[in-house]
């Protein structure tokens, strides 16, 4: 497991959160394409995670799959996606 200093991790967040606030809306071709979330690209665990959704408001973790985040929940929900190829990052 990969250990990031804070400032490491802010700015890996802030560029994600960031890449979030200015996506446009989805292109045909975008909205037909599916990404598998069943195998991403890295998860972040033990986390805060404040999100939009008033349905799921806070997260502990989350999976980014080719720069897009596919998944969001718990610790127990993001770790069961994770592969030998997944890099794991613990906020501690």
């Amino acid at each position: 497991m990969t250990k990031y200093s804070r400032a490491q991790f802010l700015r890996m967040t802030g560029a994600a959160a960031a890449g979030l606030g200015i996506s446009s809306a989805p292109t045909k071709a975008q909205a037909q394409s599916t990404i598998d979330a069943s195998r991403p690209d890295v998860v972040l665990v033990n986390g805060k995670v404040l999100t939009m959704d008033d349905t799921l408001a806070n997260a502990e973790a989350f999976a980014i799959k080719n720069g897009r985040f596919v998944a969001i929940g718990s610790n127990d929900d993001i770790r069961n996606l994770v592969t030998s190829e997944t890099e794991v990052i613990d906020a501690e």
